[in-house]
């Protein structure tokens, strides 16, 4: 059983860690999703998430938690969240659990409260999955395949040419 709890719908997988320079800090990625890359860094061992905003800008590191044991416990407890709320989808189809959310927010804010901040990770991924942006089905990942797929026509030209 893994230590951490990967999430299909969202394409976030975890894996063994690899080395990398960034910014010319060493960095452990250990992971990714579908918008960017989970690192630990060496020097101070907080956890961020690498993530490109737009294919002009550089990367942007974003603060998930102050150590890698908060990032797994974090992690858990939201994928048990999403799980949650995604068997609710299907029953009810209500998405909404505002208990559930209220306990999660209150758990993580007492354990990392920079977590919490409405520009770190955490705090992100909470307020996606409270008002109902975050995937709770593969409807998502059905969409980019599709779009894979579909032929582009006419001429196309990369920004970056």
């Amino acid at each position: 059983m893994p230590l951490l709890i990967p999430y299909e719908n969202q394409e976030v997988t975890f894996y063994c860690d690899e080395l990398y320079v960034f910014d010319s800090d060493e960095y452990i990625v250990f992971g990714h999703d579908l918008d960017g890359y989970f690192i630990v860094s060496v020097k101070n061992k907080k956890v961020y998430y690498l993530y490109d905003i737009d294919e002009c800008a550089n990367f942007t590191m974003m603060y998930c938690n102050s150590g890698i044991n908060d990032f797994v416990i974090f992690n858990n407890i939201f994928m048990q969240a999403v799980f949650k709320q995604s068997e609710l989808m299907k029953i009810q189809l209500l998405t909404d659990d505002e208990i559930l959310s209220d306990a999660m927010d209150a758990i993580f804010t007492q354990c990392d409260s920079e977590a919490m901040k409405d520009d770190a990770f955490w705090g992100l991924r909470c307020y996606e999955l409270r008002d109902g942006f975050f995937p709770l089905n593969d409807a998502q990942i059905k969409f980019y395949s599709e779009m894979e797929k579909v032929p582009h026509q006419g001429k196309s030209e990369s920004i970056r040419d």
